[in-house]
């Protein structure tokens, strides 16, 4: 099973929000959101160099970015634990 860091998990949330935010402008800064978007491509090749996994990966991050049902990961982690992802937790 691979891994995933919660960390990374965290860092490619934070990116998507700073993308929403910056695209929410009346005139989106191309700059924030590019480097935004390369901060996600580091980190997903990090974890997986398989573009299909990444996409999925991506996906699941992406959609569940504003998951007001239940206010932790438990959702996030369980559908990342159902493509074969195992989350790694800091101490």
């Amino acid at each position: 099973m691979k891994k995933i860091k919660m960390t990374d998990i965290k860092i490619i949330q934070n990116a998507y929000s700073r993308i929403f935010i910056a695209e929410d402008d009346d005139l989106p800064n191309r700059r924030k959101v590019a480097r935004n978007e390369r901060v996600i491509a580091d980190v997903l090749n990090r974890i997986t160099s398989d573009k299909k996994e990444q996409g999925l990966i991506s996906n699941i991050l992406n959609n569940d970015k504003f998951n007001i049902r239940d206010m932790w990961y438990k959702q996030l982690c369980n559908q990342l634990d159902d493509i074969g992802f195992e989350i790694e937790w800091e101490d």
